[in-house]
């Protein structure tokens, strides 16, 4: 079976191969000359045109808006002339920029105020393992018999009176 495709003729060893030239999503691969490729530059191109006239249309606006300003400042000073000049404008860049360092200084934010808690939570941590640590050891003292040591659980009790005594 033969077919003709980009110029020459192309012979089919079965239906599938045939099948397979018939619906590629694209013409061109590396044997063939790279058609794809030739593809993907003009759409770069495309794109490249398309970015200057819009920056052609955005300069010829431009202009003709500072054209309106200068004959209107010449004339008599607008309101809304004043209102505009008084606010920088800001291109997208320049906002962005802004958000994304007041986005920043948020995240900076909260990033100490989440370390902030945890230094506080790991102090409060560490004061009450020392604290049962000390009880562990004033209720587990013993003679040399081996038995318990009465005056650290009075001790215990104590501390525990005093405490409900300041409430």
């Amino acid at each position: 079976m033969k077919t003709k495709q980009f110029g020459r003729v192309k012979e089919f060893s079965n239906k599938r191969q045939k099948n397979d030239m018939k619906y590629r999503k694209f013409v061109g691969n590396k044997v063939e000359g790279q058609g794809f490729a030739d593809r993907r530059k003009k759409k770069i191109v495309h794109e490249y045109k398309k970015i200057l006239r819009k920056e052609g249309r955005n300069l010829e606006e431009w202009s003709e808006k500072m054209h309106k300003i200068y004959t209107d400042d010449d004339k008599t000073a607008t309101p809304s002339v004043k209102n505009d000049s008084s606010k920088p404008k800001m291109s997208s860049l320049q906002k962005a920029e802004m958000e994304w360092k007041k986005k920043k200084h948020d995240k900076d934010q909260k990033r100490k105020e989440l370390q902030q808690k945890q230094q506080e939570r790991d102090a409060a941590l560490t004061r009450y393992e020392n604290k049962k640590r000390e009880q562990h050891k004033k209720l587990s003292k013993k003679n040399y018999k081996g038995q318990p040591i009465l005056a650290g659980r009075m001790d215990i009790l104590l501390q525990q009176i005093e405490k409900l005594q300041k409430t």
